[in-house]
């Protein structure tokens, strides 16, 4: 069962930001600042559907905290039972005299599956992010420019009841803490240009082979994890995806 929700509001987006600048001797110029935004009514999503909710997950207190497999929790939830929804759902998969446990534990046992009920358009998450940007910079100048970016960032993200059970993780947003698992926290990117021409002072012949040579680069070193996990199946040990 899919539901509409009718009380949406517009979504919006809240943006600032401070620099100042300085200049370092001749050619060297040294920024500071810092940037924010927050977003609000945000569109929810779980997993592939873009604006379907699943609210029909175990809750969270019925699930293992084992950060390896838990067999006893898997066979617990397992367990076959007496239905006792036999006779009220007539023609339905659920009618039978026997029903997993992990069934009548949904908040809405009536409904099969994780996906039995869900909530369309719901928008009441919001984001909120800061970040502290420097910037080092050396103005082109003898045939050499240099530009040096940092930043430290936090990006934060949650739904205004924090109590849904998350269908991936089988946590609420309240337990599973507010930081955006694609975060990158810090992040140095510094970038040159060896702008003089190589051989420039050999003669007309050999510059013609080996002159007008440049050189340039960029590095780029950040925090963070590499990949998503959100779909894969992983053994996970509490440890932060900062490398």
């Amino acid at each position: 069962m899919t539901v509409y929700n009718h009380d949406q509001a517009a979504p919006y987006t809240m943006r600032w930001n401070l620099n100042i600048q300085r200049g370092l001797g001749r050619n060297v110029v040294l920024e500071a600042g810092y940037m924010g935004s927050r977003a609000l009514h945000l569109y929810e999503t779980r997993d592939s559907s873009a604006t379907d909710i699943n609210v029909n997950s175990i809750p969270a207190q019925y699930l293992s905290r084992s950060l390896l497999r838990d067999n006893a929790t898997i066979q617990r939830l397992g367990a076959i039972v007496p239905n006792p929804l036999q006779g009220l759902l007539t023609d339905t998969a659920l009618d039978g005299s026997t029903i997993a446990l992990s069934q009548l534990l949904r908040p809405y046992p009536q409904f099969s599956g994780d996906s039995g009920v869900r909530i369309q358009g719901l928008n009441n998450a919001y984001s909120n992010y800061h970040a502290l940007m420097i910037r080092l910079e050396r103005r082109y100048s003898s045939g050499l420019q240099l530009t040096t970016n940092f930043t430290w960032s936090k990006l934060m993200e949650g739904d205004a009841a924090a109590k849904r059970v998350d269908s991936h993780a089988g946590v609420s947003y309240r337990e599973r803490g507010p930081h955006a698992a694609f975060c990158v926290r810090r992040q140095l990117r510094s970038a040159f240009r060896e702008g003089k021409r190589f051989g420039s002072a050999a003669g007309r012949a050999l510059d013609a082979l080996i002159g007008g040579w440049s050189m340039n680069g960029i590095l780029t070193l950040q925090s963070g994890q590499p990949i998503s996990w959100d779909d894969r199946n992983i053994i996970y040990y509490g440890r932060k995806f900062e490398h």
